[in-house]
């Protein structure tokens, strides 16, 4: 499967910005309101906690 193929989430900071480097659509579920981190790869989406992401893949609940 290619990585483009790939739904990637994580609560890590330092995981979403690798896996999207790998070439995966990446959400970063960032719960603790941290900065992003200082890697050039632009994420996907970033949500506050895992009830917003039915809405970010457009699905409703």
């Amino acid at each position: 499967m290619a990585p483009s193929n790939i739904s990637f989430l994580s609560s890590n900071g330092w995981d979403a910005h690798s896996a999207k480097a790998f070439g995966c659509r990446v959400v970063w579920c960032n719960r603790c309101g941290q900065d992003a981190e200082r890697i050039s790869n632009s994420l996907d989406g970033e949500i506050a906690d895992l009830s917003a992401l039915p809405a970010l893949l457009g699905q409703s609940h």
